[in-house]
């Protein structure tokens, strides 16, 4: 189940220059966790563009897939588009699918709302979408900074060998979303192939499932696949551990998968 928007920015979308023109005063939101960007390749559409619409998306309406006709696809915000056709559409302005890359207690400049995204800015000048439900309104008065640093009692563990994200095929969701169950995989048996309703898949641990008839199961557990690009010396804390893939955090609070073999136990300090 998708969480609703803990706060609604106060104009609407037409009121927002995608292109970077925001008023003096624009909407600010403050991150409140840290959530790594998607790595697929997205799609990019530029006004008069013509693209192939396809299904929609079952957990985010407001989305479409589209194939643009420089070969990429992927979902496109329903608004950005005029149908020109049953199958085809006219882009009426620039969109980008690109998800931005945040960090928890970062003050983001609020562009636009679709559904459950945001279509953020940040002090760098980088645009992309924040699910709406890590936000909240920069203007309230800002909570306790929550600690980032590692806890004394968690596991650790040190990066002996650099490793860079895997480009796996990604895969996101919440407890209690509906899945269909796959084949299991030979070279790490702890996960299985699954499929979310919209159309994503990917490998998933067996134990973040609760396996339902025949084919389908259901989340057990929240589950994102992003893998973590880690140096060598490098301190993460362990979440979790699954076969030979450790769930970890890194001090700036981004959590995403490693390898065991890129790391070395931490011994504890007597």
């Amino acid at each position: 189940m998708v969480r609703p928007p803990p706060w609604t920015p106060g104009f609407t979308p037409d009121e927002a220059d995608y292109n970077g023109q925001m008023d003096t005063n624009p909407n600010r939101a403050r991150v409140t966790a840290s959530r790594p960007g998607e790595h697929a390749v997205t799609v990019h559409i530029r006004p008069g563009d013509v693209v192939g619409v396809g299904h929609r998306n079952q957990q985010f309406p407001e989305f479409v897939w589209c194939a643009a006709e420089d070969g990429n696809h992927g979902w496109v915000a329903e608004a950005y588009l005029e149908m020109t056709g049953e199958k085809e559409a006219v882009a009426v302005r620039e969109y980008s699918g690109k998800q931005l890359t945040v960090i928890e207690d970062e003050v983001l400049d609020v562009i636009e709302l679709q559904g459950v995204w945001t279509l953020s800015r940040n002090s760098a000048g980088s645009q992309g979408w924040v699910p709406t439900a890590i936000l909240e309104d920069a203007a309230a008065p800002a909570p306790a900074r929550r600690e980032q640093s590692l806890s004394p009692d968690s596991r650790r563990v040190r990066v002996v060998a650099s490793c860079t994200s895997e480009q796996v095929q990604e895969i996101r969701f919440l407890a209690g979303e509906s899945l269909t169950v796959g084949h299991r995989n030979q070279q790490h048996p702890a996960f299985v192939w699954c499929a979310t309703a919209d159309g994503h898949q990917g490998w998933v641990p067996e134990d973040y499932i609760e396996p339902g008839a025949e084919h389908d199961a259901v989340a057990r557990r929240a589950y994102d696949s992003t893998h973590l690009t880690v140096g060598a010396g490098e301190t993460l804390e362990v979440l979790d551990q699954v076969g030979d893939y450790l769930l970890c955090r890194t001090a700036a609070g981004i959590e995403g998968w490693v390898q065991t073999a890129c790391v070395e136990e931490i011994a504890e300090e007597r």
